[in-house]
């Protein structure tokens, strides 16, 4: 497994992030106690929200073909899948967040699927109040914090149909790329500006990365004439380390945030992508929400998350890490594609419970596209051994595996199929006045869980009063 060094900054929110973390979580479980958990079958892409789920999705948000490495960061939102080793060092949600687009996979199904080993098992919280599953192509060194685990399957049956998703990746990658640009990137301080045609329904940009800023310059990024319900690609070139401390639209009073323009962080989320082509190791990082999906095509390197929030799909062909203390990956579609935009049905392959304790085998039969091998980061894996001797779950698996996402050579759902209902656009109408964001500042999403956190311990705390109370009449 690839591990990248943490710097003195990951280092100092070690802690803030594992206390995030367990925030997030705590405030969830609260929600979830007040609320039922079953989400309507539907996709909305409003702004951040904090509750119980409200629509669902199948599709991955997030895919790295290689190793995901988790250092402090909190949660990823909706389906994820990794080709080979996952890691995590402390409490890490998946499937569900305590704040986010609130739009979660099918109960029951599964939530998480690696195609080698995982550590840091005991920490990781897998689809809360949504039975959520996880299948594991190798080993796994404890049994999850919340979900049921399907350990020791071999890679093809842990990554099922997924196994080929890297060859979506990149025709989706190469199609994107191919676009001619129609809009502009120019350098307005204080802003580097996006100003698109006013009227195309795709806006298309080509930008060098040393424009989204530097380890040692941040920039602010604004989008300005662009239509309301217009698609916006990105093609990112050159060497990427992006330092974003906000992004808007133009004529906003505030930022794209929960605490701010969260109306246009929720449209712009569902329409924008950045297709980065340029660099195998990209880091994009920075203060602000950053709003759109991440495609990187190339394998052999490490993507870094280091940003509160990413707002949308994050689809890797090397290794991921998620570094943000506190940070969140959000489940948005990029609805400008067919193979990354939301899938609200149940899928085929939901694991459900039964009242046997006794695990059945999953099924070894290989799937019917092979991995891609012409990536380093694509080890196939030795796949000899496809019986769960090592199943953490007390119920058998009855699925099999047909992705919601389909890969290049199975037919994907047509847009008719999706219900998507995105947020409102126009001029920004913030709720409330942005609260700037800095280094070592938790991310909005799991600051607002703290009230419900504390809510929960009053409660808890007056039970045990009147227990305490109708003891002492007693005697």
């Amino acid at each position: 497994m690839s591990t990248r060094p943490l710097g003195p900054a990951h280092q100092g929110r070690a802690l803030i992030g594992r206390t995030a973390a367990a925030l997030a979580l705590a405030g969830a479980g609260v929600l979830a106690a007040t609320g039922g958990a079953n989400a309507a079958e539907t996709c909305t892409t409003t702004g951040i929200g904090n509750g119980d789920p409200t629509g669902t999705d199948n599709t991955v948000n997030v895919y790295a073909a290689g190793d995901f490495t988790v250092h402090g960061a909190a949660e990823a939102e909706g389906v994820v899948v990794v080709g080979r080793d996952f890691a995590v060092d402390g409490l890490y949600g998946v499937g569900v967040a305590g704040g986010g687009s609130l739009v979660a996979p099918s109960k029951g199904s599964v939530m998480l699927r690696v195609g080698e080993d995982v550590t840091g098992t005991s920490n990781l919280h897998v689809g809360h109040g949504l039975d959520g599953q996880m299948k594991v192509g190798g080993t796994i060194d404890g049994k999850p914090a919340e979900g049921t685990a399907h350990a020791s399957l071999g890679k093809t049956a842990a990554l099922g149909a997924y196994a080929d998703l890297t060859t979506t990746l990149r025709s989706t990658s190469g199609e994107l790329a191919a676009e001619a640009a129609n809009g502009t990137v120019t350098d307005e301080a204080p802003y580097v500006v996006f100003r698109g045609d006013g009227h195309s329904s795709t806006q298309v940009f080509a930008v060098d990365g040393g424009k989204l800023g530097s380890a040692s310059q941040s920039v602010s990024v604004e989008f300005a004439d662009i239509p309301d319900d217009a698609t916006i690609v990105v093609n990112v070139t050159g060497k990427v380390h992006a330092n974003v401390t906000d992004m808007r639209r133009e004529g906003a009073t505030a930022a794209f945030d929960q605490n701010g323009d969260n109306a246009g962080l929720g449209s712009y989320a569902s329409r924008t992508v950045w297709n980065i082509v340029g660099d195998t190791s990209p880091d994009i990082a920075g203060s602000a929400q950053w709003v759109g999906s991440v495609l990187v095509p190339t394998g052999g390197g490490t993507t870094t998350i280091d940003v509160p929030g990413l707002n949308g799909r994050t689809w890797v062909a090397g290794d991921l890490a998620h570094t943000y203390a506190g940070g969140e990956f959000h489940n948005y579609p990029f609805t400008g594609s067919d193979d990354l935009t939301c899938t609200p049905g149940t899928p085929t392959d939901e694991t459900t419970s039964s009242p046997t304790t006794t695990p059945t085998p999953e099924s070894t039969t290989p799937a019917s596209t092979p991995a891609p091998s012409d990536d380093s980061t694509e080890t196939p894996s030795d796949d000899t051994t496809d019986t769960p001797s090592d199943d953490q779950s007390t119920a058998p698996s009855t699925d099999e595996d047909t992705p919601s996402t389909a890969p290049a050579d199975v037919a994907s759902p047509s847009p008719t199929d999706t219900t998507v209902v995105l947020a409102a656009g126009g001029t920004a109408a913030p709720t409330a006045t942005a609260t700037a964001q800095g280094e070592g500042v938790l991310a909005q999403t799991g600051a607002n869980i703290v009230p419900f956190a504390i809510a929960a311990a009053v409660l808890v705390a007056a039970g045990a009063t009147l227990l305490v109370l109708r003891r002492r009449r007693a005697v």
